[in-house]
């Protein structure tokens, strides 16, 4: 499924980050086939986290069209299973829900935060119960925490999965957990200045990424 050595591994595409390709109204880019989407199951990523301050690994799903339905249940919803940037600031990871898109109608009830605690051989497994009912987290074989409604609609559509870093600075600002360099302001298209002084090599290392279906 993923290849090596990249910084965004993604098996579909999020119609609404593509360049719009009409030069008539419509806003969006050209739908394009996904290579997985899935509904409901375990996903499951066992992995090894960045050593260094200034990186955001995550691992997610999202939905081609989040966003352009008024009702998240059948256009998407936003699912962090793992994300990292409050590591190295805070000991803390991050996993949780969003759904509405990103503009001034996105929604975010609230992220789970657990500590970061180190296993002997520096794996880690992270991972979503997605049912019916709800979203269940779990992080190396403990559960964090439940959403659901009516916090949190369960979408109803397949969804595709991403496995990503970025460097805090380049993109975007998530916030009080992103200034790992002390600064507030990281919009600056360019990573933060920590990075220049990270020891390499240093990488977010998968082992596998796994879905599984309930047995009936």
């Amino acid at each position: 499924m993923f290849s090596d050595f990249s910084g965004h591994l993604q098996t579909g595409s999020l119609t609404y980050d593509i360049p719009k390709d009409s030069d008539r109204f419509w806003p969006f880019g050209k739908f394009q086939p996904a290579k997985f989407m899935h509904k409901f199951g375990y996903y499951e990523i066992r992995c090894r986290l960045p050593k260094n301050p200034g990186w955001h690994a995550a691992f997610w799903l999202q939905a081609p069209g989040i966003g352009s339905h008024p009702d998240a249940r059948y256009c998407g919803v936003e699912t962090d299973i793992m994300e990292n940037y409050r590591q190295h600031t805070e000991g803390l990871i991050v996993c949780g829900n969003g759904y509405n898109g990103y503009g001034k109608d996105s929604v975010w009830p609230g992220h789970f935060k657990y500590p970061y605690v180190e296993t002997e051989d520096g794996w880690h497994y992270y991972g979503v119960d997605w049912d019916e009912s709800g979203y269940t987290f779990y992080a190396d074989g403990k559960k964090i925490g439940w959403q659901g409604p009516p916090e949190v609609p369960v979408s109803q559509v397949e969804q595709f999965i991403l496995v990503s870093t970025e460097c805090h600075g380049y993109n975007r600002s998530f916030g009080k957990g992103a200034g790992e360099d002390g600064h507030s302001n990281l919009w600056g298209g360019k990573p933060v200045e920590i990075l220049t002084k990270a020891v390499l090599p240093d990488a977010f290392v998968v082992d596998f990424v796994r879905v599984y279906d309930r047995v009936k």
